[in-house]
């Protein structure tokens, strides 16, 4: 993967998601990164450690490689892990806050 692809993917925004889960205070569990401009698609989504990838270069189907999964992989869990550690963070503030009171 060239560096620019690289560097791409590692401006596009993500966007967290969560399924309901048995505490009050849900986790994201799924990040997803998505691009559409005229040169490039970039449509990635990890969830529960799976990988899936769609990236096109102008007209041309991206075939991605073993090395380009892995960073692929890495970035995304990367993500989901940082805005796991926030959300628990922002939970127990908002406990700690609600038992000053």
């Amino acid at each position: 993967m060239h560096t620019k692809l690289k560097n791409i993917i590692k401006i596009i925004q993500p966007e967290f998601e969560s399924e309901d889960s048995w505490y009050n205070e849900q986790l994201p569990n799924e990040v997803s990164l998505y691009l559409d401009t005229d040169e490039h698609l970039i449509d990635l989504h990890l969830k529960d450690d799976v990988l899936h990838t769609n990236i096109w270069i102008e007209d041309e189907e991206y075939k991605v490689t073993d090395e380009d999964a892995d960073f692929i992989y890495k970035h995304l869990n990367n993500l989901l892990d940082n805005e796991i550690e926030l959300t628990k963070r922002y939970y127990q503030e908002e406990k700690f806050e609600q038992n000053r009171y």
